[in-house]
C-alpha cells in the first residue's frame, strides 16, 4: 500500500507542479512560445534518459522506426495541445478538461469493440475524485471559444495517444521508460524543426494552430526571474 502510495503522490505532485509552472510562464512571463518549450523539454528528458542509460540503470529496446517516429510526432501534438489549452484556459477549467480523458479514451475503445470491465473501487476513486476536483475549481473557470477548442483536441489527442502508446508498448514488449527513450531523439528532431519554423523563421503561421503570434527572436525577456522560470 505505502510502496504505490509514495509515487502516487510523488506523480500527483508533479503533474500540479507542472501545470502550475506553464501557467506561470505564459501568463506571467509573457513566454508563449510553446513549440520552444516543448523543445526544450523533449531535450532535457532525452538527455536524462541517456545518463541513465550510459549508467547502466536502463536496457535500450528500439520500436520499429516508423513507430518510434509516428509516436514521438502523436507525442509532440499530445504535448503541444495540452501546453496550449493550459495557456489558453484558466486552471480550473483545464483541470476539468482532463477529467474528460478516461471516459474520452473507454469511448475510444468501445468505438473500436474494445471492451474492458472496471471494478467498482476504480469507478467510485474516479467519480470521487472527479466531483473533488470539479468543486474545488469550479470558482476558476473561465471559457472562451479558442481555449474551448485547443481543449477540445487535447482530449481527442490525448486518449488516443494513451491508447496507441500503450497498444505499443504491448506489442513489442517494452516498458514505460524504454518507450520513452525509444522515442526521445525523434521528439528532439521534431521539436527543433517546428521550433525553427513556428517560433523562429515563421511564427506568423502559428495563427493556424490557434497559437499566440510573435516571434522568438524579437522576444524581450522582462527579468531574470522570467529565465529561471523557464529553466
Amino acid at each position: 500500500m505505502t510502496g504505490a502510495l509514495v509515487p502516487g503522490v510523488f506523480n500527483l505532485f508533479a503533474s500540479v507542479s507542472i501545470i502550475l509552472v506553464n501557467k506561470q510562464i505564459a501568463s506571467v512571463c509573457g513566454f508563449h512560445f510553446i513549440l520552444t518549450l516543448l523543445f526544450l523539454n523533449f531535450l532535457t528528458t532525452g538527455s536524462c534518459l541517456e545518463a541513465l542509460v550510459r549508467a547502466g540503470y536502463l536496457e535500450v529496446k528500439h520500436l520499429p522506426e516508423s513507430d518510434r517516429w509516428l509516436l514521438a510526432l502523436m507525442a509532440m501534438c499530445t504535448v503541444l495541445l495540452n501546453n496550449a489549452s493550459n495557456e489558453a484556459n484558466s486552471v480550473g477549467f483545464y483541470q476539468i478538461t482532463k477529467l474528460l480523458i478516461i471516459p474520452t479514451v473507454i469511448l475510444i475503445e468501445r468505438s473500436k469493440g474494445i471492451v474492458k470491465t472496471y471494478s467498482r473501487g476504480i469507478i467510485l476513486s474516479l467519480a470521487v475524485a472527479s466531483v473533488g476536483v470539479a468543486i474545488a475549481t469550479v470558482s476558476d473557470v473561465e471559457v472562451n471559444v479558442r481555449g474551448s477548442v485547443l481543449a477540445f483536441f487535447s482530449i481527442l489527442m490525448t486518449a488516443q495517444f494513451q491508447i496507441w502508446q500503450g497498444s505499443k508498448q504491448h506489442e513489442h514488449g517494452v516498458s514505460a521508460m524504454q518507450i520513452t527513450y525509444s522515442v526521445s531523439l525523434p521528439q528532439v528532431v521534431l521539436g527543433f524543426a517546428a521550433t525553427l519554423v513556428f517560433d523562429v523563421f515563421a511564427p506568423g503561421l502559428k495563427h493556424f494552430l490557434l497559437l499566440r503570434s510573435g516571434g522568438l527572436l524579437e522576444h524581450e525577456f522582462r527579468s531574470r526571474a522570467d529565465v529561471m522560470w523557464i529553466v
